[in-house]
């Protein structure tokens, strides 16, 4: 399945951005989601209101991961979550065809990159596979 995403190379980067002209990395992952007829849920209050804003940068996938949507999985599918250690931040983006994946970073415009380049294959922390309302 193609998606037509090019539009969004045009969108920036804002926190807690969620559209039209500018993304956070989960609000994109949902935009794209969003245009594959599936859909993400919405975190920022959900986790805010459970564990503090201070906290919700680094633990957002385990969260995610003890309310069971997400599975881990071993190798990249299409519209995973890729999530990417940057240091001292989380990051993530979708897993697109032909290893490839669609994100948006601070200072930076929404970018599809590949998967296995020297840049970000060293950073990828693993695989997730969405499973509550959209069973794959």
């Amino acid at each position: 399945m193609h998606l037509e995403l090019s539009d969004l190379l045009n969108c920036s980067y804002a926190k807690d951005a969620d559209g039209p002209d500018c993304y956070d990395c989960w609000n994109l992952c949902r935009e794209v989601y969003r245009r594959a007829g599936r859909s993400l849920p919405r975190y920022t209050d959900y986790l805010i209101s459970m564990i503090g804003k201070d906290h919700v940068k680094n633990i957002i996938v385990d969260v995610k991961k003890d309310i069971n949507e997400f599975v881990k999985i071993d190798n990249p599918e299409y519209l995973a979550i890729v999530l990417l250690n940057l240091g001292r931040d989380l990051h993530m983006g979708i897993v697109l065809e032909e290893g490839r994946f669609i994100h948006v970073m601070r200072k930076t415009k929404v970018s599809i990159e590949r998967l296995d380049s020297p840049r970000i294959k060293g950073r990828i922390e693993g695989y997730y596979r969405y499973v509550a309302n959209n069973q794959t």
